[in-house]
């Protein structure tokens, strides 16, 4: 069924966008930045009181202290350099997806965007494979008949359990479901 495979595209595009949006919310990137930046602060605040009273340290120990300095200078910039190409991915990613979500917002009938986006607000994902005969979400198992109408019919087939919409595994060469 084709709208049951552009649904499926629609939720992949969404997880990708949510994905990338984790990505740029990341705290854990900007703790690593921040304690980047202040090793680097905090020593070059040392170094500098270190230098003010050089006369009573030796030529190498200024010589380490400006190699470490360079160091931790590049360690910050460097890291600092890491999350803006790993943002800017992200940023593009979302892009691409939301261009993919709106084609596909497009070509969709209403009524089966209105039921996915209905189930959207009750479960992180509304489609849900079939596997074994089984819901892959909920586990329940789903009759033979059901499964063929998922396989043969041009509506949609609803988990009798959780909800979600049921349908088999889109791999290129699966055209239909195997119920084991």
């Amino acid at each position: 069924m084709v709208v049951l495979e552009q649904l499926s595209e629609l939720q992949k595009n969404l997880e990708i966008i949510e994905e990338n949006n984790k990505i740029i919310r990341s705290g854990s990137n900007i703790y690593i930045l921040n304690k980047a930046k202040r090793d680097y602060e905090n020593f070059k605040a040392l170094y500098e009181k270190k230098i003010i009273h050089k006369e009573t340290l030796k030529e190498e120990d200024i010589d380490k202290l400006q190699v470490e300095l360079y160091y931790k200078k590049e360690t910050f910039h460097s890291v600092k350099r890491v999350m803006k190409e790993k943002i800017q991915r992200a940023n593009e990613e979302i892009e691409k997806a939301q261009a993919e979500v709106a084609r596909l917002k497009k070509e969709i009938p209403e009524k089966y965007l209105i039921i996915f986006f209905g189930i959207l607000e009750t479960q992180t994902s509304p489609i849900s494979t079939i596997k074994n005969s089984r819901c892959s979400a909920c586990k329940h198992k789903i009759e033979d008949n059901e499964i063929y109408n998922i396989n043969n019919n041009d509506e949609i087939v609803f988990c009798p359990s959780c909800g979600r919409i049921l349908s088999h595994s889109h791999k290129k060469d699966d055209k239909k479901c195997i119920a084991k």
